[in-house]
C-alpha cells in the first residue's frame, strides 16, 4: 500500500513541473457571441465561457527580448504548468439606447475590459421572429489593458519586461430564424491587436517595439430562446492569425442571457389565408 501511495505520489508532481522559463503572452478569444436580432427589451445582462486563443511574444523574456515579429499564436496555455489556466469566464451588460442601436461593456477573465457597439440592419424585433426570418447586424468592439513581468536571477540580474495592448473588433452577423425558439447565425470577422513592448535588461539599453496581430475568420452559432426573456448560444469560431509564425486557431463558446425593461412588442399577425 506504501508503495502505491508513493507512486500515486510522483505521477501527480510529474503532471506538474515549475517552468524554469518566464514566458510574455496576451490572452484573447475568438468567440463572437453576438445575436443579429433587434432586442425587444431595453437591457441585456449575460455571461458565459470561450476558449482562449495566446499572442506568445516570447518564450522566455530573459533570453529573448518581447517582440511581435518573433511572436506565435497558440490555443494551448503557454505559461507554467502549475499557474491556473484562464476558463475564458466573462460578463456583459448591453443597452438598447435606440431602435437599431445598443451599446455594452464587457470583462473576460483575462482579456482587457471591452466597449461594444451593435448597429441592427434587418429584421424583425425578437419576440416578433418567426420561422425564415433573416436578419443582419455590424458589431464593433474596442479595449485597451496593459501588463508587466519581473525576472530576478539568482546572480542579482534583472529583466523587465512591459505590454500595452488596444484591441479593435469589427464584423458582421447574419441570421436565420430555423423556428419559433431556435436561430442559427454566423459570419465574418477581423480582429487587430496593437502591442507596444519596453524590455529592460542588465547588459543592454532598454528597448521598445511594436506590432499588430491581425485574426480575419468566421464563426457560426445557434441560439436557443427559452421564452421571451432567456436565452442560449453556442457558437464555433475559426481565424487564420497573421503572427510572427502565422496559423489557424479555432474557439469555441457558449452564453447565457436574460433581458428585461421595456414593454413587449405586440404579436405579429399571420398572413392571412387566400
Amino acid at each position: 500500500m506504501r508503495h502505491l501511495l508513493a507512486l500515486a505520489v510522483l505521477l501527480v508532481a510529474g503532471c506538474c513541473t515549475p517552468n524554469g522559463q518566464t514566458p510574455i503572452f496576451a490572452e484573447t478569444t475568438l468567440a463572437r457571441l453576438e445575436l443579429p436580432e433587434r432586442p425587444t427589451k431595453i437591457v441585456r445582462l449575460s455571461a458565459g465561457g470561450a476558449g482562449s486563443t495566446w499572442y506568445v511574444l516570447s518564450r522566455d523574456h530573459v533570453t529573448d527580448a518581447p517582440a511581435v515579429a518573433q511572436s506565435e499564436v497558440t490555443e494551448d496555455y503557454p505559461g507554467d504548468p502549475c499557474d491556473e489556466e484562464s476558463l475564458g469566464l466573462f460578463g456583459r451588460v448591453d443597452v438598447c439606447l435606440a431602435k437599431r442601436l445598443s451599446f455594452g461593456y464587457s470583462r473576460r477573465e483575462k482579456g482587457p475590459p471591452m466597449g461594444h457597439a451593435t448597429l441592427y440592419l434587418a429584421g424583425p424585433e425578437r419576440e416578433r421572429a418567426r420561422a425564415g426570418d433573416f436578419s443582419l447586424a455590424l458589431t464593433g468592439a474596442w479595449g485597451q489593458d496593459d501588463a508587466g513581468e519581473t525576472t530576478e536571477l539568482s546572480n542579482g540580474d534583472t529583466y523587465r519586461s512591459h505590454w500595452n495592448r488596444k484591441q479593435r473588433d469589427l464584423g458582421l452577423v447574419a441570421g436565420v430564424r430555423a423556428g419559433s425558439s431556435v436561430l442559427i447565425y454566423g459570419g465574418p470577422y477581423r480582429l487587430r491587436t496593437n502591442f507596444s513592448i519596453d524590455h529592460e535588461r542588465p547588459d543592454a539599453l532598454p528597448q521598445s517595439s511594436g506590432g499588430t496581430i491581425t485574426a480575419t475568420g468566421w464563426h457560426i452559432g445557434i441560439s436557443l430562446f427559452a421564452g421571451r426573456n432567456h436565452s442560449w448560444l453556442l457558437e464555433y469560431s475559426r481565424a487564420s492569425v497573421d503572427a510572427g509564425n502565422d496559423d489557424s486557431v479555432s474557439n469555441n463558446g457558449f452564453k447565457y442571457q436574460l433581458e428585461f425593461g421595456g414593454k413587449s412588442p405586440a404579436p405579429r399577425r399571420k398572413p392571412a389565408a387566400t
